[in-house]
């Protein structure tokens, strides 16, 4: 058997790494998964899930985004999107997040009439606590929050 010679060697060495190369760029980053709400419980609970990890960013992205602003709030999405920022919903997510100490369990989530959304929580005394996350809208079959439980001129005016 003859052996190749190191010439060969070297441009198969340097063809496999090219293709590593290419492959590597060509990967995807890992991105978080859009959650979709599809009833004011499941809203409930991902919020929960975000106030008790201390992630905005995952409250944020149960708010209307891109296409979905735009089918609902119309001419109005480009100025709502600009301002629904993590700065203007920290406040609000910083109060929910205080809220809920160690120890208090998820109990459900409910809507009013109003298209409200509360959380409800069992506290590790037994009792239940109800906090607001917010006024959501229905598009398609999913929920996304329209606006903080600080009410909608809160983004607004920041």
């Amino acid at each position: 058997m003859l052996l190749p010679s190191n010439q060969t060697l070297l441009l198969l060495v340097l063809v496999l790494l090219l293709f590593w190369l290419l492959l590597r760029v060509q990967e995807p980053e890992a991105q978080r998964v859009q959650r979709t709400p599809l009833s004011p419980g499941e809203l409930a609970r991902m919020t929960f899930d975000a106030a008790r990890a201390a992630d905005v960013r995952a409250w944020r992205e149960l708010f209307l985004r891109g296409e979905a602003a735009r089918t609902v709030l119309g001419e109005d999405a480009a100025s709502w999107l600009a301002a629904c920022t993590l700065e203007a919903l920290t406040p609000d997510f910083q109060t929910l997040h205080r809220a809920l100490r160690p120890g208090v369990l998820f109990a459900g989530g409910r809507a009013d009439a109003d298209g409200r959304c509360f959380l409800t929580v069992r506290t590790a005394a037994g009792a239940t606590q109800e906090h607001a996350i917010g006024r959501f809208v229905k598009v398609g079959t999913a929920l996304r929050l329209l606006e903080p439980p600080s009410g909608p001129f809160a983004i607004a005016a920041r």
